[in-house]
């Protein structure tokens, strides 16, 4: 997928996520094509892999 597809999809409501394991972050691509934080605050990479598999469980959300 490239960026004008990214953009297409954030039009239409979803939300790209990526996970960060090194910052135990979860990011969304923004429609400026740049990655703000979308969650935080995990203490381990176990609870930040439990997140990302409970959002991307949800109908709008996509993993980069």
């Amino acid at each position: 997928m490239n960026d004008r597809d990214h953009i297409k999809l954030m039009k239409t409501g979803f939300y790209i996520i990526r996970a960060d394991e090194d910052k135990l972050v979860i990011k969304r691509k923004t429609e400026d094509m740049g990655w703000q934080i979308f969650h935080r605050g995990f203490k381990n990479k176990t609870a930040l892999k439990k997140t990302m598999k409970k959002l991307l469980e949800q109908k709008y959300i996509v993993e980069d």
